[in-house]
């Protein structure tokens, strides 16, 4: 019973590590930006001052962390 414990755990371990690994892979290389979308899944054409506040508001903004 431990063996298929442990047999069980370790395909767990491998199985998280790939969903992670394919879901941080997928939205690092999707070429969308979020707040844009926001924007535009409202029909609106945001300003660049519009896009950098919705940025700031959802923390996408890479020039404030440090």
């Amino acid at each position: 019973m431990k063996k298929y414990i442990l047999k069980r755990l370790l395909q767990l371990i491998i199985v998280m590590l790939g969903v992670t690994m394919l879901t941080f892979f997928v939205t690092t290389l999707t070429p969308s930006d979020a707040a844009e979308m926001y924007y535009l899944s409202m029909g609106i054409v945001p300003s660049d001052e519009e896009l950098e506040m919705r940025r700031e508001e959802m923390g996408l903004n890479i020039s404030s962390i440090s």
